[in-house]
């Protein structure tokens, strides 16, 4: 199993906005810990440009981690696992499975 740099900052972000800050912290460690991250690199800001500037042309812009997530699935021909599907499906080469 895997996830993306990105899916990590915001696993991190709702454990510190949390109410108990401290075990959700280690709840998210422990997951991490047993998953493949994969990182933010060149290809996938390549990617991440073109799929934005399509999107942007169409005036269907989508929240800019999503994009970011997108990106990274495209670039590792990985499919998409998430619930936000109405999101994804406005960007033609991700793989999107509905969780």
């Amino acid at each position: 199993m895997s996830t993306s740099s990105i899916n990590v900052a915001e696993l991190y972000f709702g454990a510190y906005l949390s109410e108990n800050k401290e075990e959700n912290i280690n709840a998210v460690k422990q997951l991490l810990s047993k998953l493949v991250i994969y990182p933010f690199d060149i290809n996938d800001g390549k990617i991440y440009g073109e799929i934005r500037a399509n999107l942007k042309r169409k005036g269907e812009l989508i929240n800019e981690l999503d994009l970011f997530i997108a990106s990274i699935a495209i670039a590792r021909d990985v499919k998409l696992i998430t619930r936000n599907v109405k999101h994804y499906e406005k960007v033609y080469k991700v793989q999107v499975e509905k969780w």
